[in-house]
């Protein structure tokens, strides 16, 4: 069985804090001329309340708690590059 830190899937979706901030700051900053943009507080505080919709939907439904774990991290990685303005978070 191969190991996990030297796969592909590793190298790519791995990532430091620093450049999880940045990537966040770039999605936000391409919406900067508009007036009203969110800052990056109040995009993760928007993000965070999906997040709870989604664990909050998938015990409802009686999944198992890797279900919810998997679509929590399919959503924050969808968000990564791209900002709430851009997406309605609700339909992701």
């Amino acid at each position: 069985m191969a190991r996990y830190t030297g796969s592909t899937q590793s190298s790519h979706w791995l990532m430091s804090h620093a450049e999880v901030l940045q990537s966040r700051r770039l999605a936000v900053e391409a919406h900067q001329n508009l007036e009203g943009v969110l800052s990056l507080d109040e995009e993760a505080v928007i993000r965070r309340h999906h997040e709870l919709r989604i664990i909050r939907l998938t015990a409802r439904i009686g999944f198992p708690d890797k279900v919810a774990a998997s679509a929590i991290s399919y959503f924050k990685r969808f968000f990564l590059h791209r900002s709430v303005l851009d997406f309605n978070p609700s339909i992701i």
